[in-house]
């Protein structure tokens, strides 16, 4: 198969990484009614996908070397499309597995397209990671602004309206079979990296887990935060929706700026530095500024997004280097994000819920950009000083 179709391939299965995370939250109070759900539990369904997409980041690499790169995208879209389906069935314990296995699913995913970009585009690499970011926040976008529209057309039933989201992942499971054959090529130098003993591997690592932890808490809770500081459900999902819209541009930009920015620990530091003063603007500045802030929150966590996805492969010489970077920063840090959302859950039990989750939000954000200003370094994973044995 060509690069066209390869690439094609890879737009669509982008597409399918993030709307079976993000679609639960328009519905999430429908589906707390309908099965009798307190906050907290939630939280626990909100964080149990993210977890999962951590704990599938660690068997990611060596289950996609032994059956190939193209092969796993088979198996991560076919997750994604059972789990969806599981989840929408309308009771607690398929609601639970389900999160499981489409979390499984996206965890796979990670790890396999950010390697097949590194391996077979690496002539393109800014442009591609751009496209790959772009993707995954369209992705998100879309499916957040029509699972509204499908709950008004399904008559209130969120059941359907998420069932949907398992069409496109069958979709992208057939589009990718003729691919099965596509296979990397190891490199026998990787044996003797020992990455988790690698400061920069774990300054990646954090910068991942720290962002990723920011983003969830707010793609999970921002629209309710509004919603107890007074503003409507209208104008609270309107907002909710421009932090996902404007994440689309800085997630397309931001990868192509880094590759060619000499000073990447400033870039990477800075943006969550913006974030944090975003966030603090919306949850107290005047009501009537909420969408620019919400706006320029999406802007900042749109492009750190892309530099913490950038860094996975551009702190690695080799594909399967990255392929094991990758799979160390999402299996720890989406593990450690997992707790996010359920941490704003508990964190409603507080005599004041807004400014301790106020709070969370801005530490994460500083620690976000303390990592950003290490991973950011001129320097390789996999180089001459990082080969150390195991």
């Amino acid at each position: 198969m060509g690069r066209l179709y390869l690439f094609a391939a890879i737009v669509v299965v982008t597409l399918n990484l993030r709307p079976a995370l993000v679609t639960i939250g328009p519905v999430l109070p429908l589906i707390g009614n309908t099965l009798g759900l307190s906050p907290s539990m939630l939280g626990v369904v909100t964080s149990l996908p993210i977890f999962m997409l951590g704990a599938a980041g660690g068997i990611a690499e060596p289950f996609g070397r032994r059956i190939g790169w193209s092969s796993g995208v088979v198996v991560a879209a076919s997750l994604i499309a059972l789990g969806t389906i599981l989840r929408s069935t309308g009771s607690v314990v398929t609601l639970f597995c389900g999160a499981v296995l489409l979390g499984c699913g996206i965890g796979l995913g990670n790890v396999y397209v950010p390697t097949l970009l590194k391996w077979r585009f690496a002539d393109r690499l800014g442009m591609v990671m751009g496209v790959y970011t772009f993707c995954l926040s369209f992705g998100a976008m879309l499916s957040v602004g029509v699972t509204p529209a499908l709950l008004h057309v399904f008559a209130g039933d969120w059941r359907p309206a998420l069932a949907v989201w398992a069409i496109p992942a069958i979709a992208c499971a057939l589009l990718w079979s003729p691919l099965v054959r596509l296979r990397g090529s190891g490199s026998s130098s990787l044996q003797r990296i020992g990455l988790w003993r690698n400061p920069l591997a774990w300054s990646v690592t954090g910068y991942m887990g720290c962002q990723s932890m920011l983003f969830y808490s707010l793609a999970s809770w921002y629209g309710a935060l509004l919603h107890e500081r007074g503003v409507s459900v209208v104008l609270a999902s309107f907002d909710l929706s421009v932090f996902y819209v404007t994440q689309i541009v800085f997630a397309l930009i931001a990868p192509m700026m880094l590759v060619r920015s000499s000073r990447q620990e400033v870039v990477g530091a800075s943006l969550p530095a913006i974030a944090a003063l975003a966030v603090v603007g919306a949850l107290y500045g005047p009501v009537a500024l909420i969408p620019l802030w919400s706006a320029i929150i999406g802007l900042a966590l749109g492009a750190v997004f892309g530099v913490a996805l950038s860094f996975m492969v551009l702190r690695a010489r080799h594909a399967e280097s990255a392929a094991r970077l990758s799979g160390m920063a999402q299996t720890v840090g989406y593990l450690f994000a997992s707790l996010g959302p359920l941490a704003i859950g508990l964190l409603h039990a507080a005599p004041d819920p807004r400014f301790a989750s106020a709070v969370w939000l801005v530490a994460l954000a500083i620690a976000t950009a303390a990592l950003g200003a290490l991973a950011g370094r001129n320097a390789f994973i996999d180089g001459e000083a990082a080969l150390t044995p195991h």
